[in-house]
């Protein structure tokens, strides 16, 4: 969507009046119009819950949003990355979509003040006979907006004043990083110049507009519709050459290579009086070396520039990755060095000596340890073999050079689990080689040793996809897949559903149409089996980018997958099980079960009452179908009811007959834990402890990340209530920020606890404070209530402040919470007068009295009294 000046007038007028009087979903109140086009409006606004200046598009009409914006929403979904402009929230208004975006305060990059006069992105025939009046894309958090949207200017930018090396270093290595990110998710910008990179002032720069991004996935690298898409001053060669050509990660090299040859020279790297010449330019003439009009320039930056700017994709840097490295004085193709092995030692190197090779946290992400895993498997720790491997990682851009040590993701390693070793596929002489040199030679050999081995091993799904055996890849990615999840190794599971779907929509279309629904179906389960919002994100992107979208069976599964994500929208929340319940039922018990779960969480957000109809619901279904899941999905919807009502001895063993029938590890995984949180609220921390430590066994040995995170809290809240904590747990802070900001939340909560108790004040009020933002944007009122108190025992609070507090907390419903709160009150504003019995006795009601004495989420309810009985000072 395009953005527009606003110099005032009837127009700026019309924006004050509609923003004063609009408040979206009652949460987002609209302050000033950033922009209009063809698709809809961009807002700056206030989001009336957490008090924040977010920015929204606002769709123009109703019904399906039309193809750009919905590939946006798809591709921000999966985007969500440090350094890419966060999607927030999505809703209705008006019968008219709308999504929240973060708002991005900064500059563009580099990171000068003002905006740069570029050329507007525009869409162009692939011949060039003519161009087409264009749209400015919208500069979220600008420090100004473009010229409004009309005919393509003749004149490219003027001449800008030149930048340093050394002034712009910073935020051109954070932008290689966040591309590094990027295109690890499989997706290529397309669009990327300065008003798409804006730079946060203490020099962060963050990616927008992702609005004609391409991912991996989709059926083509380039436009199949006679049109390209771009920005005339940035785009690539072969953006420009279309015609079926394919575009990947080097097109975003480029365009970032246009944008240090204008910081560092002034100009672009080609000038022309019009948009034809400057296509002509940009595929048939190098641009001048950068040091011919910057000679300061340092020579390996100059050269790096000059690189990125190849018309011939190949002769630019493989990835944003190598780039980096090459900016760093480190050399991209320099091998594994004989001084780095021979310091593991002669011979064959031991699985476990090969850690020393990688960087990264072993503990919840395994990265050093799988990394050695992966490798040993792939070299048996032969020297020779271990460098030829790590090498061909580097150059097929799966890892990269951190220092002198190796550095790989946590995605990357499941992928490796799924296939054969990288060298001996990239390398003459390997199985690709088989029977003789030649392309048909490859794909026999190939598929010769398919056949020698069983359906879903995993080698035998890169086999058969190397072979063009297109026929039987999606069938092999079923069976591989459905036998990873079962195991519980979800990551490698969506691998290789990964790699079907990218195999088949490679072959004729009536394959795709017929395949593409079935391997979606089971993605669409596995991503619930994960249980964390990001799986799912990553499906609807693959479900919003099939060739099959249309067809009655993806379009359910969409379905399915938007309700899921939209119970924990806050702006959707209220809906949710009007939405789930206009849902049509599934024939397939598999998928139908999740329907039902969805059900029975939209009811826990409405009522009681709607949740206890959903789960009569569930039972109903379960007593006409004999699938095995029926029973386990049951017993987990009535466990999370039970829950709600503060039923929590009732809910552990709902959850731990759950766990009995599950068929999938990662599903007894999470009834596990349910039940172990179930008896940690029941005031049974031994028992909780015991179950949360066998469930982070289980999570650690198939590494579901999520779950082995959420048992490690989980297991510390229990031991912290025992009295066994002494000092907070950083890394697991910081790792739960990878996952969910509700867990994120509880984890805080717990650390501040233990720094509490330990005295250390200082540590206890950031983490008590993070804690607090978490528990905002999830919106869980009573959380924040009890943050707020803990904050007032750690700093002190007015006595206003408290006043208003107490209210909050002699009406909370949670047991054992109200009781610390009004503890911790008096622990932080000892002014208060005593608290009397009649008000302290129902808020110990629920707690046992032969348990008063035991630590709760921070003091034991004998403590709590005390507190509150004491004299005040």
């Amino acid at each position: 969507m395009p953005s527009v000046t606003s110099e005032g007038g009837a127009g700026e007028a019309a924006s004050a009046e509609l923003g004063s009087r609009i408040a979206l979903a009652g949460r987002y109140r609209l302050r000033a119009a950033l922009g209009r086009g063809a698709y809809g409006e961009v807002w700056e606004a206030d989001d009336l819950v957490l008090g924040e200046r977010v920015a929204i598009k606002w769709l123009l009409h109703a019904g399906p949003e039309p193809s750009r914006v919905r590939s946006e929403i798809a591709t921000l979904r999966l985007l969500r990355l440090p350094g890419v402009a966060r999607l927030l929230d999505e809703g209705m208004e008006e019968g008219r979509p709308f999504f929240v975006m973060e708002r991005v305060d900064g500059t563009p990059f580099p990171g000068r003040s003002g905006i740069h006069p570029s050329m507007a992105t525009v869409r162009m025939s692939v011949h060039l006979s003519e161009t087409v009046a264009g749209d400015v894309p919208e500069t979220v958090g600008a420090s100004a907006t473009l010229a409004a949207p009309g005919p393509v200017r003749q004149a490219l930018a003027p001449r800008l004043p030149r930048r340093s090396w050394l002034e712009i270093a910073p935020s051109t290595e954070a932008l290689l990083e966040i591309l590094a990110r990027v295109h690890a998710a499989s997706i290529v910008h397309r669009d990327l110049k300065p008003e798409n990179v804006l730079v946060r002032a203490d020099g962060r720069p963050v990616v927008l507009d992702f609005g004609i991004a391409l991912g991996r996935a989709s059926p083509a690298g380039a436009a199949t519709d006679g049109q390209i898409a771009g920005t005339p001053a940035y785009m690539a060669p072969e953006q420009i050459s279309g015609e079926g050509v394919e575009i990947d990660a080097r097109a975003d090299l480029y365009a970032l290579g246009v944008m240090l040859y204008e910081a560092l020279t002034g100009s672009l790297p080609h000038e022309a009086s019009n948009i034809y010449s400057l296509m002509v330019l940009r595929t048939t003439t190098a641009p001048a070396p950068v040091r011919d009009r910057a000679p300061e320039v340092p020579p390996h930056v100059a050269a790096l520039v000059d690189r990125l700017l190849a018309i011939a994709p190949e002769e630019r840097p493989r990835s944003a990755a190598a780039a980096l490295a090459a900016l760093r004085g480190q050399s991209e193709g320099r091998g594994v060095g004989s001084a780095l092995l021979g310091a593991l030692g002669p011979g064959p190197i031991a699985e476990a000596a090969l850690r020393e090779l990688f960087v990264g946290p072993d503990r919840f992400f395994h990265l050093r340890e799988d990394g050695a895993r992966a490798l040993w498997a792939r070299s048996a720790g032969v020297p020779a073999r271990v460098a030829a491997e790590l090498d061909a990682w580097v150059r097929a851009g799966i890892a990269r050079w951190d220092g002198d040590r190796i550095a790989i993701d946590r995605t990357t390693l499941d992928e490796l689990g799924v296939g054969p070793p990288i060298a001996a596929t990239l390398a003459p002489g390997g199985p690709a080689d088989a029977l003789d040199g030649s392309e048909d030679g490859r794909r026999r050999g190939r598929r010769t040793l398919a056949e020698t081995m069983p359906q879903g091993e995993p080698g035998r799904l890169v086999h058969l996809v190397a072979a063009g055996e297109d026929a039987l890849v999606a069938a092999e990615a079923l069976a591989l897949a459905r036998r990873l999840a079962q195991e519980g190794r979800l990551g490698q599971a969506t691998t290789a559903l990964h790699e079907g779907l990218l195999a088949i929509r490679q072959g004729p279309l009536d394959l795709t149409a017929s395949e593409e629904p079935r391997l979606l179906s089971l993605w669409v389960e596995v991503a619930f089996a994960e249980r964390r919002p990001h799986a799912l994100d990553r499906v609807l992107y693959e479900i919003c980018r099939s060739v099959s979208r249309a067809s009655p069976d993806v379009a359910h599964l969409e379905g399915l997958v938007r309700v899921a994500l939209l119970v924990d929208s806050p702006s959707w929340r209220a809906r949710a099980r009007a939405q789930a319940d206009a849902l049509a039922a599934f024939d397939d018990p598999a998928l139908e079960r999740w329907r039902q779960w969805v059900r029975v969480r939209a009811g826990l957000r409405e009522s009681p009452e709607a949740a206890e109809a959903a789960v009569a619901g569930t039972q109903v279904w379960a007593g006409r179908t004999a699938h095995p899941a029926a029973r386990a999905s049951v017993a987990g919807v009535l466990g999370l009811v039970r829950y709600e009502q503060g039923r929590f001895d009732e809910a552990a063993r709902c959850h731990a007959e759950a766990a009995a029938s599950e068929a999938w590890l990662p599903l007894q995984l999470a009834a596990t834990l349910n039940e172990a949180g179930a008896l940690l609220d029941a005031l049974r921390p031994e028992s909780a402890l015991a179950r949360a430590r066998a469930a982070g066994e289980m999570a650690a040995r198939c590494r579901h990340l999520y779950f082995e995170v959420r048992a490690a809290w989980i297991a510390r809240t229990a031991a912290f209530r025992l009295g066994e904590l002494q000092a907070p747990d950083r890394e697991l802070v910081e790792a739960s920020v990878q996952f969910s900001t509700a867990l994120l939340a509880m984890v805080c909560f717990t650390e501040a606890a233990v720094a509490y108790r330990a005295g250390a004040l200082e540590a206890a009020g950031e983490l008590v404070d993070r804690a607090l933002d978490a528990s905002r944007r999830v919106e869980r009122r009573w959380l924040v209530m009890f943050g707020r108190c803990l904050a007032a025992a750690v700093r002190g609070v007015s006595r206003d402040e408290a006043e208003e507090l107490i209210q909050s907390a002699c009406g909370c419903p949670i047991t054992g919470l109200g009781i610390q709160a009004l503890g911790l009150l008096r622990r932080g504003c000892p002014s208060l007068p005593p608290f009397p019995d009649d008000v302290l006795a129902p808020l110990c009601r629920d707690v046992p009295e032969d348990r008063w004495d035991a630590r709760l989420d921070v003091l034991s309810v004998r403590e709590s009294l005390a507190a509150c009985r004491a004299v005040a000072i």
